[in-house]
This record gives structure tokens, C-alpha cells and sequence, in this order.
């Protein structure tokens, strides 16, 4: 055996780890979830799609977890497509449901422009819907983009929306929470509104944020497609899925063998999908997923109440500085004015693990996609984090986090 330089253990993999407060960007496994897994990364390893004793097994576990992601938002099992994250279920139903239309019309890629087909989202979508609609007006010239406006706490503007709707509307993709500031938008209401002016278009949530934090049910938010994914919720990364309401016009994005009724080629990963159905399964009941809301919430309040008591000066920003409903349960975006992210971040980093409210701050390119379209003022947007509570966090944790938070900027607004 070769040992190679990774193989060394490094100073820093030596330090205990920081505390974790960065639970919007990725979740830990939870310890049943793994022992849901393990089995189908060693004895259980067929391919579900074989016809014998291992693919019948695994095909089994595939439908268990099918039915426990179907049970936890409302859906039918067969409504489920799964996907290797939240990223590729956003293409699979903007690019898949485009596709799908253009070729119902005969409208060829690069052809002229003949009528219009407008697509719909707010200002401060995640990368992977911006990006694909830009990819799709590239592609077909009759596509327009109109992208809906926000206040300043982050909440879509509906009569803009409802002034934009018309019978060219084909597709409408809406964030259910903001990743970054936590804001809840309303989307029975946009839903409603989008099928009672344009009752031709597709609606699309992605409600990767919002799984595990909320009540989601894709019959209440009156939906069409709903994108979910597995590591927002203590299951396993690279893993994610689809729900596809029967009926509505989809174009595969994977092609190969008709996997996952013909959506998506390619052999399912049984295991992750697996700990998905795990993830879900342990909050699949009200009560469970209550239970979980009221921890995080407690956990939040403890800390934004404890920053103000402690660290002040403080701005809480996105819907909570509004309503507490307003914003997900575990989701505080705060700044700390008179010191930039960037430099706070620094400081705290061998303590604890959080994010900036945007990946960069320039002068070319101030703030973020979300902070932008909120209006917010340039070095407020510079001084915020994303401070996000998980479920294996406790008070302990919380109250450290404070002080680690108050002497670290009484040095930094001091000196």
C-alpha cells in the first residue's frame, strides 16, 4: 500500500470541528438515517431493475422510499421522480416542460420568431432556475423572461405578478423560501392567481429550503411540480426529487434506459434514495415534523435574542423583521453594521461555521442576487450572515455561539 499524502492526517483535521450554524447550505445524516443505508451499501446491493432475488429486494426498498417522500407532501408515489439533488430536479422541470412544449408546437431550436411564450420568476431565484431560463431564451427566441419583483423584506410583489400574466404565460418557477434571508413566499396564493389568469401555465416551486421547516403539501400549494432534496433534510448529498403532477407535459433530460417512468435514465442510486425515504419518514407525521419546527424556532429566537442582548448593534433582515411566519423557523439573517462579513466571518471561523449573506462582496458586483433585488443598502447587505439552527444543535451550542458572537465584534467595533 502506497500511502499518499492525503493519507497524513493535517494540524487542522486535528482541532475539534467549529459549531454548526450553516444548516441551510447542507445537513448531517442523522444516525437512523445511516443505519437505513448501510444495508444497501453492503448486503443489499442489487440493481432494482434485475430480475432476481437482489434487484426484487432493492426494487422493494426503492418503492418503500418512494412512498415515504410521496407521504410527506401530499403526493401519490407515482408523482415521484427522483434525481441526484435539487439542482437537477430545477432543469428536469423548466428545461423538460419547455422542451416538451416547443415540440408539441413543432418550434425548433434557433427557428424564427413566431408568437411568444413568456416564463415567470422573481428577481432573486437560485442559480439553478435563473440560469436554466437564461439557457432557454438563448435556445428559443419566442422565449421572454419577465421576472417579478420583491420587497424589501423579500416578498414577491403579487400585483406585478398578476399584471404580467396572460395567455402567453407557459411556465411560472417560484422559490417557496428564500435560501439565503429565509422569506416564505405565498404560493397557494400564487398559484391560485396564476391558474385563474393563465390557466394554461405550469407552476414550479422549489422547496428545497422549505422541506423539513414547514408544512409542504403539493395539493394545498395547488401546484404542478415541486423540487425537494435530500441533504436539506439529514439525508444523504446527491439525492433529490421531482414531483411531477400527473398529466403535465415533461421531456426527459437524461437519456438511456426509462428509469423512474421514463424521466430519468440511469440505474437509481438505492442507497441514498433510501436514506431520502428514511429522512422523510421521521417527520412523515404532523406531529413529528411540529416537534422539529418548535426546536429550531426555539433555537433561532434564542439566538437572535441573544445577539440583540449582547451584540447589538443588530438588523434583522427578510420576513422575520416583519412577522416570525414570515421567515423559515431556523433561518436568521442578521447584520452587524460597522463590520464587513468578510472580516467577522474570520474572526469566528475557528469557533463556529456560518455564511456570508452573499459569496462575494465587490464593488463591481455588491451584495447578492437576493440582497440586490431586496434594495438593501449596499453595507448593510456587506455586514450579514446567514446564521441557520439544525435539529442536533441544542442550547448549549446556542448560548456559546453568543458570547464567541460578542467578543469577537467587541474587538472588531472596539479596535
Amino acid at each position: 500500500h502506497l500511502r499518499m499524502a492525503s493519507d497524513t492526517p493535517q494540524p487542522q483535521d486535528l482541532l475539534p470541528l467549529p459549531i454548526y450554524l450553516d444548516y441551510n447550505a447542507t445537513t448531517p445524516i442523522l444516525p437512523e438515517v445511516f443505519e437505513e443505508m448501510k444495508e444497501y451499501l453492503t448486503t443489499s446491493y442489487g440493481n432494482p431493475h434485475s430480475n432476481h432475488a437482489h434487484g426484487h429486494r432493492a426494487k422493494r426498498a426503492l418503492d418503500e422510499a418512494r412512498g415515504h417522500v410521496a407521504g410527506l407532501i401530499g403526493a401519490k408515489p407515482h408523482q415521484i421522480i427522483f434525481t441526484s439533488g435539487g439542482t437537477e430536479s430545477n432543469n428536469l422541470a423548466l428545461k423538460g416542460s419547455i422542451e416538451f412544449l416547443m415540440h408539441s408546437a413543432n418550434i425548433q431550436e434557433t427557428a424564427p420568431v413566431e408568437g411568444q411564450y413568456d416564463i415567470i420568476c422573481t428577481e432573486f431565484e437560485h442559480a439553478s432556475v435563473s440560469e436554466v431560463y437564461a439557457n432557454l431564451s438563448q435556445r428559443y427566441k419566442q422565449i421572454k423572461i419577465i421576472s417579478i419583483g420583491v420587497d424589501n423584506y423579500g416578498r414577491i410583489d403579487l400585483a406585478e405578478l398578476e399584471s404580467a400574466l396572460s395567455l402567453n404565460t407557459v411556465l411560472v418557477s417560484v422559490m417557496h423560501a428564500n435560501n439565503e434571508v429565509g422569506t416564505i413566499q405565498p404560493i397557494s396564493e400564487i398559484s391560485n392567481l396564476v391558474h385563474k389568469k393563465s390557466p394554461q401555465a405550469i407552476v414550479h416551486v422549489d422547496a428545497s429550503q422549505s422541506l423539513g421547516k414547514m408544512r409542504v403539501n403539493v395539493d394545498e400549494l395547488g401546484v404542478d411540480m415541486l423540487t425537494i432534496s435530500s441533504h436539506k433534510i439529514y439525508g444523504p448529498k446527491g439525492v433529490g426529487a421531482l414531483y411531477h403532477r400527473s398529466g403535465v407535459g415533461l421531456a426527459s433530460q437524461m437519456n438511456g434506459v426509462k428509469q423512474e417512468r421514463g424521466y430519468r435514465g440511469g440505474t437509481e442510486n438505492v442507497a441514498g434514495i433510501v436514506g431520502f425515504g428514511k429522512a422523510c419518514a421521521l417527520i412523515e407525521d404532523g406531529a413529528s415534523l411540529a416537534a422539529r419546527m418548535e426546536h429550531l424556532r426555539n433555537l433561532r429566537d434564542r439566538l437572535l435574542k441573544g445577539l440583540q442582548e449582547k451584540a447589538a448593534p443588530v438588523q434583522v433582515i427578510g420576513g422575520i423583521a416583519l412577522a416570525s411566519e414570515l421567515g423559515l423557523v431556523n433561518t436568521l439573517f442578521i447584520a452587524f453594521p460597522g463590520v464587513t462579513s468578510s472580516v467577522l466571518l474570520g474572526r469566528i471561523s475557528p469557533h463556529i461555521a456560518a455564511s456570508a449573506g452573499a459569496a462575494c462582496h465587490s464593488a463591481e458586483n455588491p451584495g447578492s442576487a437576493t440582497t440586490r433585488a431586496m434594495k438593501l443598502p449596499i453595507e448593510l447587505a456587506a455586514s450579514a450572515l446567514r446564521l441557520s439552527t439544525g435539529c442536533t444543535l441544542t442550547e448549549e451550542h446556542i448560548d456559546q455561539s453568543i458570547e464567541i458572537f460578542a467578543s469577537a465584534l467587541g474587538e472588531l467595533r472596539s479596535g
